[in-house]
């Protein structure tokens, strides 16, 4: 009989061991936020915005910047950008900077995505007068008027003055 009551007690504490594990366990999973298929999906989908973009763009590297052109032989910055939205995401978009700064819908700068377009202030601080495509890391590119077209950084001195928002067009 004793042997049998010690087999009990020495149950139920195993019992309450395995119970005290699984409920920890249980906790835990409740705690972490899982990655949710969406997010999965969303992440992949702007990989790969952001390869289909800069695949799209190489061949304009470097293409002088012309006001008013949209070919690889001269383009301006909305010019690019109405070129490269429709080989990649197949959206006609608004012709001119301003146009475009009316239209979309408003991402804040820790939001930005692949895709997304920049809007900057001209140097006398009045308006939007450029634009460029958003490819991730700081990074976007766009038509320059100095340097036709090139990749920059969000960070540099010059971009940080001037960037007034982004705006996004395609989901």
């Amino acid at each position: 009989m004793q042997k049998i009551l010690n087999y009990k007690k020495g149950s139920r504490v195993f019992l309450k061991t395995v119970f005290l594990i699984l409920f920890l366990f249980f906790i835990n999973a409740c705690i972490t936020t899982p990655v949710s298929r969406a997010d999965r999906f969303a992440s992949r989908t702007e990989n790969l915005n952001c390869q289909n973009i800069i695949s799209a763009a190489k061949p304009w590297m470097g293409a002088p910047y012309l006001y008013g052109g949209n070919s690889i032989e001269g383009v301006d910055c909305s010019g690019f950008v109405q070129q490269i939205y429709l080989q990649v995401f197949n959206t006609k978009l608004m012709r001119t900077t301003a146009g475009l700064y009316g239209t979309g819908t408003f991402v804040r700068e820790s939001w930005m995505a692949c895709g997304d377009l920049v809007f900057f202030k001209n140097i006398s601080g009045r308006g939007v007068d450029h634009v460029g495509i958003y490819i991730g890391n700081n990074r976007f590119i766009h038509a320059s008027s100095s340097r036709g077209v090139v990749i920059s950084d969000l960070t540099s001195d010059y971009y940080l003055k001037h960037f007034v928002s982004a705006r996004r067009y395609v989901e």
